[in-house]
């Protein structure tokens, strides 16, 4: 995981499949596994939530979790990724910011 954080172009690519794949007949598969691939850099506390930050991949997470709210996989991924991230007081402003807490209750409400 720490060498494809310090290759920006990967997660740069893994951010871009979400947001350009939403509607493909794919979707939900690529978005569980991009959500489950930004979880897993998620852990790598300063850097890798520095990058995941700056790249978007808290917007592109909560966007992803809007779109495919009825998708278990995806919400059970999203919300791993963003438990991950919210570590960082940092990103927890961003993820308050920008609709997340709504986007976690709603996926612990739809998905208990």
């Amino acid at each position: 995981a720490e060498n494809l954080l310090m290759d920006n172009t990967a997660v740069h690519a893994i951010i871009n499949t979400i947001r350009e794949h939403y509607e493909s007949s794919d979707a939900v598969i690529l978005s569980t596994a991009c959500c489950g691939a930004l979880a897993n850099l998620a852990v790598l506390v300063d850097e890798g939530h520095k990058r995941l930050l700056n790249a978007g991949g808290v917007t592109a997470i909560i966007d992803v979790m809007i779109f495919h709210q009825d998708s278990k996989e995806v919400q059970t991924e999203a919300c791993t990724a963003l438990a991950n991230l919210s570590i960082s007081k940092d990103v927890r402003m961003v993820i308050v910011r920008n609709g997340g807490v709504d986007q976690l209750l709603a996926a612990m409400h739809s998905f208990p």
